[in-house]
């Protein structure tokens, strides 16, 4: 089960904007708040590639062909997500080589490429997944890619974290400056993205036996919003 953690107080930087003119009797003030949600992610997406090259382009198609099978069989056996197996990228290009000595390109075959990709249920079975890839004729394989099943949500708790701190921003600096809020006249949302590239997410440890997958460290995705806030005290 993904777990999901909102945080409002802590670990949050908060910018002060500051007091602004006054106008008659009201004051104006401003602040930014930023807030935070860490969650477990609960998806990864896998993707690599089968490259053959052969003077003839249908051989070479039919080995990439063959071996593309034995991939999306042997990853059949793992909990993936329903129908995320896609392997209808193909590029078909002339591979050629300089001669040095005829001072001209030499033709070598046909470099036939096609890709699969696909995403995972959890992360338990991150290093059994890319030990099979290999194992089974994977050409390339890339870092996986870690993601999270309800984006959505934890955005909107960011945002919830990020409203809280300046509102609370504000009201800090209206009774410092003994005043009294009466109304918040505007609310605007900055950009928030989620943090931290994969590299930094996911470790490979190495196997403690030669036909043992790799365990894989697993740590948290973060999801951010900035707000500004602007209200009137007396």
């Amino acid at each position: 089960m993904a777990s999901i953690r909102l945080t409002g107080l802590a670990l949050v930087t908060i910018l002060l904007i500051g007091f602004a003119g006054t106008v008659g009797a009201e004051t104006r003030l401003e602040a930014r708040g930023s807030g935070f949600v860490d969650v477990t992610p609960d998806q990864v997406n896998f993707s690599a590639s089968v490259t053959e090259i052969s003077r003839s382009a249908v051989e070479a198609q039919q080995r990439v062909n063959s071996t593309v099978a034995k991939l999306e069989n042997g990853i059949s056996k793992f909990n993936l997500a329903q129908d995320s197996i896609d392997s209808s990228a193909l590029s078909l290009n002339p591979e050629y080589r300089w001669d040095a000595e005829g001072r001209k390109q030499v033709f070598v075959g046909y470099r036939v490429t096609r890709n699969l990709a696909f995403k995972g249920n959890g992360v338990s079975e991150v290093g059994a997944i890319l030990t099979a890839l290999t194992e089974l004729g994977a050409t390339q394989v890339s870092a996986p890619q870690l993601s999270y099943s309800r984006p959505e949500e934890a955005q909107q708790g960011a945002l919830r974290n990020a409203v809280a701190n300046a509102l609370r921003v504000v009201r800090t600096m209206a009774s410092a400056a003994e005043l009294t809020i009466q109304a918040v006249n505007s609310i605007s949302e900055g950009n928030g993205n989620s943090s931290d590239p994969f590299e930094s997410l996911m470790r490979a440890e190495p196997a403690s036996a030669v036909d043992t997958a790799p365990s894989v460290s697993v740590s948290t995705l973060r999801y951010t919003a900035e707000v500004s806030i602007v209200a009137t005290a007396n």
